[in-house]
């Protein structure tokens, strides 16, 4: 399929954009504090997991699980643990089949501590395997963004007339431009994607703005706000006419 065409935000385009933007500079903040307190867990890492002796974040690899996880078993699981904001499965890039494998997210670093407590407890028929995230050199794209742990947003009001464009986010990073005329083409013709980048690093913020040959096809994708798209619960939002 096309890869994706990325390009910087564009001030002023849609509030939905800004408050994307403001959430990047809000999870920025909180990473940099939770870097500071990082801390190591009494017992050290899980043996026998890629990263050797990484320090407590947010962020667990779990594997050795089963075939038939699912995200509400793994939620169930550690419920006791703190809140989940992201579950991300790991798949063989040709097949697509799952590898058993995959990271979790919780909304502090204390609940993947107590998560990571669970290593060789029986998930499933099979002993756990989990430890922290080794983070990737230069940052992790696939973090996720504050509130982006899949509960719909309800959009902003319809602007006068319709729109032929609109904003649309929370994307898994993996979407490109075939997978989501797929996905839009019962509402109409997609005439233009254009996905926003970091202006600093270029790695893809997981939203952008889709233009439509007309109003109509706007309104029928509005509908689709909310649904599940490569396992992430798409938000979408009308986008303001540019200047």
């Amino acid at each position: 399929g096309k890869k994706r065409s990325r390009e910087d935000m564009n001030g002023g385009e849609s509030k939905a954009a800004m408050e994307e933007e403001k959430k990047d500079g809000e999870e920025d903040l909180s990473w940099e504090s939770l870097s500071a307190k990082k801390q190591k867990t009494e017992n050290g890492p899980s043996k026998g997991l890629p990263g050797g002796d990484v320090e407590a974040c947010e962020k667990c690899f779990i594997g050795n699980l089963s075939w038939d996880i699912t995200d509400d078993v793994t939620r169930d699981f550690f419920k006791d643990c703190g809140e989940l904001t992201d579950i991300f499965w790991l798949k063989d890039k040709e097949t697509d089949r799952f590898k058993g494998c995959g990271f979790i997210t919780f909304d502090s670093v204390e609940g993947a501590v107590k998560a990571v407590a669970k290593a060789g407890q029986d998930l499933m028929g099979r002993d756990l395997k989990i430890n922290f995230a080794k983070p990737r050199p230069g940052g992790d794209r696939r973090t996720p963004r504050k509130g982006g742990g899949g509960q719909k947003k309800e959009p902003s009001q319809r602007p006068e007339g319709g729109t032929r464009t609109v904003f649309v986010g929370n994307l898994s990073f993996d979407i490109d431009d075939d997978g989501m005329r797929k996905f839009a083409e019962d509402c109409g013709n997609i005439t233009n994607i254009r996905w926003l980048s970091d202006r600093n690093t270029g790695n893809f913020k997981g939203c952008g703005f889709l233009d439509f040959d007309s109003v109509e096809g706007v309104d029928n994708f509005m509908k689709k706000n909310g649904s599940s798209l490569m396992g992430r619960t798409i938000r979408i939002d009308y986008a303001n006419p540019r200047n």
